[in-house]
């Protein structure tokens, strides 16, 4: 076991675990917020980081390597910098959705020791697609590696009307992110896994690929369109969508 693994073992894992799991989440995230917001603190983290290069490509983005952070963490984007600082080679920010939201009730954050892993019921809690414009907006042009954007649908928009709450979210935020996800398979928004229906999800979609070509030809150099995944169940079966 090296020094920094016996260091978190040994003293910081058992001061994190006398505490809530989700008061521990936001102080990490507000202490990381802090250093992404100086550059001198985001070289020192890089320099206690060792981190091989494994330089990958997808979709025409170029990644310093293929280990990236999922959305979840960093809800709002307000720690884009440090991650790229801790060696990810990407971050996922969101989901965002068009209207701020509070999430579910809690307790929605879980720790399972046993299985050393967290079980999260948080429920797209997020400041909205507006708030976090104006968050990126302020770190825009410094991010070191691609920023994801995950796309989520408000719990107050009809699911008729997803379309059009995705499409307010992508159009917003279409500047400052890399690549987006569409998140049609979180289990903690009431209904939304019937988006993944083939009619409904093609309407989304189609949706945003109108969306993204009419937001790159709005750019002075005719900028190219942003690259859209998907992110489903993962116990979908493929008839479910054919």
């Amino acid at each position: 076991m090296d020094l920094k693994t016996e260091f978190y073992q040994r003293c910081l894992k058992p001061f994190l675990f006398r505490h809530d799991p989700e008061e521990i989440h936001h102080k990490t995230l507000s202490a990381l917020a802090i250093i992404g917001r100086s550059p001198t603190l985001c070289d020192l983290l890089t320099n206690v980081v060792d981190v091989p290069s494994l330089p990958t490509e997808v979709s025409g983005l170029q990644f310093p390597n293929p280990i990236g952070l999922a959305a979840g963490m960093d809800k709002n984007g307000i720690a884009v910098p440090a991650w790229a600082a801790l060696g990810l080679g990407f971050c996922e920010i969101g989901g965002v959705t068009q209207y701020p939201q509070p999430g579910n009730p809690k307790p929605r954050l879980f720790r399972s020791p046993k299985t050393e892993a967290i079980i999260n019921r948080m429920g797209f809690n997020n400041l909205g697609a507006d708030a976090i414009h104006s968050t990126l907006s302020r770190s825009a042009g410094t991010n070191a590696t691609p920023l994801g954007i995950n796309l989520g649908k408000s719990k107050r928009t009809p699911l008729e009307e997803a379309h059009s709450d995705f499409a307010y979210s992508f159009e917003k935020l279409w500047s400052l992110g890399d690549f987006f996800v569409v998140n049609v398979s979180s289990p903690n928004t009431p209904g939304l896994r019937e988006l993944q229906d083939r009619d409904s999800l093609r309407t989304i979609l189609k949706t945003l690929v109108d969306s993204n070509s009419r937001m790159a030809t709005r750019q002075p150099s005719n900028s190219p369109v942003k690259p859209l995944f998907v992110k489903i169940a993962p116990d979908l079966s493929l008839i479910c969508l054919l």
